[in-house]
């Protein structure tokens, strides 16, 4: 098990284009301690900066995505991810307003290790968090 230390020093990429929701989620993810956060504006750029941390060997810990973007949806975004053979093992938690059980299912069934429904409670987050990194 990983020390509650090392949890907070995650990398986390956190994928949300609706800048409301983003401060909110920032705002919860820096009062549960973490600091290390990169918030690209789409899942296009997410999807860039995971394959240059890669080539890096410097991955994010965790992604935190919405499903309901533009171009790229986080749907999309998740395939894709764990399609790759390099990027399959990235950690995922959903954070969507969708909470429709089927859409749930299937992000989970993709990969995703959680999924939480907005509005979410900072201490379902921190759960989500600490289980997925744990594993």
């Amino acid at each position: 098990m990983q020390a509650m230390k090392e949890i907070s020093d995650a990398k986390i990429l956190l994928v949300e284009d609706s800048s409301f929701s983003r401060a909110l989620i920032l705002s919860a993810l820096r009062e549960l301690g973490f600091e290390h956060i990169t918030y690209p504006d789409n899942a296009a750029e997410a999807w860039e900066q995971i394959v240059q941390s890669l080539l890096e060997e410097n991955p994010f810990d965790l992604l935190i995505t919405d499903l309901n973007m533009p171009e790229i949806d986080g749907m999309d975004l998740i395939a894709r991810i764990k399609e790759d053979e390099f990027s399959r093992h990235q950690k995922i938690i959903v954070i969507s307003a969708d909470a429709d059980p089927k859409i749930k299912e299937r992000c989970l069934t993709l990969g995703a290790q959680a999924y939480l429904t907005k509005p979410f409670e900072p201490a379902s987050l921190h759960a989500a968090i600490v289980s997925a990194l744990k594993n």
